[in-house]
């Protein structure tokens, strides 16, 4: 079995085989938890166990090469060893550069048939439709239509936008 796996210290992802994990022994595609795991890493510069997390699990090594382009990354596991639960806790999906939206908005999401739809539907989602009103991608004046110029979309989520895509 393959996990598809973000390390902690660099966010790198990387697809490696379950065998190179310390304490972990999945049965199915669906047994892991959003927890941190020791995984082996070895390449030119080290090769030590570094802690990540499971993306997801794949059957083969075929299967996890041949992904989808969008992949859902949870939000990172806390390093609390202590939870605190509560009732009202809704789960998140992390996109990027500290912007989240639900996990429900997110299904909904990756259901979109059509990349448009799935681009106009995220920015709304990330945006609000209050947020997009009188604004524009980039700022700038257009030069054909000579109007006044819109303030641009907020930095940060809009490189999380651009990485979900």
């Amino acid at each position: 079995m393959y996990a598809y796996v973000r390390f902690r210290d660099d966010n790198h992802r990387a697809v490696v085989e379950t065998t190179d994990f310390r304490n972990f022994n999945p049965k199915h595609k669906d047994d892991s938890e959003n927890k941190w795991y020791e995984v082996f890493w070895q390449d030119e510069v080290q090769s030590d166990y570094f802690k990540a997390q499971v993306v997801r699990l794949y059957a083969s090594r075929e299967d996890a090469e041949k992904r989808g382009k969008r992949v859902p990354i949870p939000p990172p596991p806390s390093d609390d060893s202590d939870a605190s639960s509560s009732d009202e806790w809704e789960p998140k999906v992390f996109l990027g550069n500290g912007v989240e939206i639900s996990r429900a908005a997110f299904n909904h999401l990756m259901s979109r048939p059509k990349d448009s739809i799935f681009v106009r539907e995220a920015s709304v989602a990330i945006f609000s439709t209050a947020g997009l009103l009188g604004r524009s991608v980039t700022g700038p004046v257009s030069n054909r239509t000579k109007t006044d110029h819109k303030p641009a979309l907020d930095s940060l989520k809009y490189e999380a936008l651009s990485g979900m895509c």
